[in-house]
């Protein structure tokens, strides 16, 4: 790096200047880029479940930085004049982060016009005045021992609205392993993963088989014959197969990348046919499924020529 110290006051100005139309430029390109990446199934290839680990894994981005870019690569492949207002230096990728899940056809000029100059706190406060009070986002934050007296006066049941409430309690470690686990089995039925749909399965779960009246309602419910199975090869997987899959896989996606890299999802994994069913692969025998992520199952369908 040359001497600083020798360049003018101004010199340096105009250096500085050009650096950062040069990276602003360098950023529209990589988002550009970045988009593309994702639309080819290129992370996937390489054993990454998503971009988002490509790019803290691949390209040793911040998981911050990444979360911003990838958001904003999104948005940018839906609205393409995204990255010319970057380029130019008129909006930033955090902007674009707040705003894109409020894009549409509709207000896309609008809301990126009116969103040039502002500061984050002012993004924000825009973002909130297009829509009504949101639920709050679910957080686990670690927190050092209180005693019972105090851990029951911070439990707290708030309105938000007429149909929403926020729920807040103080509870043990292994109550948040728990509640991970319950959220990555139960992936499939709600992808959001939110606390809301977790708490909920698991509160279903045991009125289903504690409370009177629940069991009650689905006595009253139940069919009073029980059909017979239908003959023949079915796409269901047996259970028994499905637990041999799940011990042979270790709960993890089974995707292994050309160079070595076996995906590491344990999260949202789908009982995958290696043979395609259409195909006439088996469902009944383990040596013909596999667990996958979600990602790697859709990547390996489009490849196979099974899903557009």
């Amino acid at each position: 790096m040359a001497d600083l110290t020798r360049l003018s006051d101004d010199a340096l100005e105009r250096e500085l200047t050009r650096l950062a139309e040069a990276e602003r430029r360098l950023l529209a390109e990589q988002l550009a880029l970045l988009a593309e990446l994702d639309l080819r199934g290129l992370p996937q290839a390489a054993g990454y479940p998503t971009v988002y680990e490509y790019c803290v894994h691949e390209l040793g981005w911040a998981e911050g930085a990444a979360y911003e870019r990838v958001r904003t690569a999104e948005a940018a492949l839906r609205f393409p004049a995204i990255l010319g207002r970057l380029r130019e230096g008129r909006l930033t990728a955090a902007a674009v982060k707040v705003l894109a899940p409020l894009l549409h056809e509709d207000n896309v000029d609008e809301l990126l016009g009116e969103a040039e100059g502002l500061s984050r706190k002012e993004l924000e406060t825009l973002a909130a005045s297009l829509v009504p009070r949101p639920d709050r986002e679910d957080s686990v934050e670690p927190e050092a021992d209180a005693p019972p007296a105090e851990r029951r006066r911070r439990d707290r049941i708030e309105a938000l609205s007429a149909e929403r409430v926020h729920f807040g309690f103080t509870g043990s470690v292994e109550l948040r392993r728990a509640l991970e686990r319950a959220r990555a089995l139960l992936w499939h039925r709600d992808p959001s993963g939110k606390l809301e749909g977790v708490v909920g399965a698991l509160a279903d779960y045991y009125l289903d088989r504690k409370d009177p009246d629940r069991k009650l309602g689905l006595a009253a419910r139940k069919p009073e014959s029980r059909k017979e199975p239908a003959a023949g090869p079915t796409r269901m997987i047996p259970q028994d197969v499905k637990e041999e899959v799940w011990l042979r896989d270790e709960g993890r996606c089974s995707y292994v990348a050309p160079e070595g890299r076996r995906c590491a999802a344990r999260d949202g994994l789908e009982y995958d046919h290696i043979v395609p069913w259409v195909l006439g692969g088996r469902s009944d025998s383990a040596v013909n499924v596999r667990l996958l992520c979600r990602d790697h199952n859709q990547w390996a369908a489009q490849r196979a020529g099974l899903s557009p």
